[in-house]
């Protein structure tokens, strides 16, 4: 259920976020000062050509690295100074991540795969973390594959299994990388679906960066990357 007290308040906010790479001893700038205010509720998707910055966007907006200036604002607070384990548990507790690739698990199941999340949390029983899963699974369309091998999925499915485990701690705020990267048109429009619904019913802020152009022209709004900036 969505709180509408909070619906105006951004989930993620960045202003001039900067960073650049040293590669072989040149200094290559790959965010040149980006701004982005994103609400919960809404799907944003980032576009633009291979090499403008929009995965190193993603990870820096994830707080899995720090940028070189600029702030990071995640739920009303600065995380850009933060010490690393406030970081890692504003990870944990508030953002979702999926992947191009679903790197799930392929020697556990599908549900253990989903609950690998909530093990870090240690907030719920182990039978409260299965009853969890079981209903992300069945939000995703696959609860009756629960105890199903994750090898043993096709990608589409693995890939819902993926957004399903990204869910597991209720995050605020998700971040898909070319989340249908890998799939059909078939799968791409499914996977889509399924984020813009849960969004929509649960709240969720997404951002998407992608190559594919009808992805980006459903979601509510889209940024144009190039050369390290929004155009």
């Amino acid at each position: 259920m969505i709180d509408y007290k909070s619906i105006n308040t951004p989930v993620l906010q960045c202003t001039d976020m900067k960073h650049s790479l040293n590669t072989n001893g040149n200094t290559i700038s790959i965010l040149r000062g980006l701004n982005i205010s994103l609400l919960p509720a809404k799907v944003c998707a980032i576009v633009g050509p291979s090499g403008c910055g929009k995965s190193t966007f993603l990870f820096l907006a994830g707080l899995l690295d720090r940028p070189e200036s600029g702030e990071v604002v995640l739920r009303g607070k600065t995380m850009t100074h933060a010490s690393d384990r406030e970081r890692t548990q504003a990870r944990n507790n508030f953002i979702g991540f999926i992947f191009q690739f679903h790197f799930l698990l392929p020697e556990f199941n599908v549900t253990e795969n989903v609950i690998l999340p909530m093990l870090k949390q240690r907030k719920l029983s182990i039978t409260e973390m299965k009853s969890k899963a079981q209903n992300l699974l069945t939000d995703v369309g696959l609860g009756d594959k629960a105890d199903r091998p994750a090898h043993q999925l096709s990608g589409g499915e693995q890939q819902r299994v993926a957004i399903a485990r990204a869910l597991a701690n209720s995050p605020s705020l998700i971040l898909a990388d070319e989340p249908t990267g890998n799939l059909d048109l078939k799968n791409s429009d499914r996977i889509f679906n399924i984020l813009q619904r849960i969004s929509r019913d649960k709240g969720h802020a997404i951002l998407i960066a992608t190559h594919n152009a009808e992805l980006a022209q459903k979601c509510d709004y889209i940024l144009h990357m190039q050369d390290g900036v929004f155009i």
